[in-house]
């Protein structure tokens, strides 16, 4: 993780950072870097929103999900995030299936 901080890719550090706690959960130099990453981020939440929203207003779905993906890395209770990703992601498979149905012009599915 500290490596990637150090990168500039803040995103991947806590996900390596989650992957070592996973490993080993007591971990308390992972925990400490997690949580000061965490609270470093926080700043940048409002327009990680602000994108996200306009990735979802221009049905944008799949850019929307991983956007709001990235805010629940930095604060997992995002509600606003956790239900943007759903309905993302409800709008993504669905658009999905419909393009797969198009391309089937032989069996017709049920949407």
């Amino acid at each position: 993780g500290d490596t990637l901080q150090r990168k500039g890719s803040p995103i991947q550090a806590i996900t390596s950072y989650l992957s070592t706690l996973k490993i080993d959960s007591a971990n308390r130099y992972t925990k400490f870097s997690l949580e000061k990453l965490r609270r470093e981020l926080k700043i940048k939440l409002p327009d990680m929103h602000s994108l996200g929203e306009k990735y979802y207003n221009t049905r944008s779905y799949e850019n929307a999900c991983i956007n709001f993906e990235n805010i629940l890395l930095i604060q997992p209770d995002d509600k606003k995030a956790i239900e943007y990703r759903r309905i993302s992601k409800a709008k993504r498979d669905a658009l999905e299936k419909l393009k797969n149905c198009s391309n089937n012009k032989e069996s017709p599915c049920a949407l």
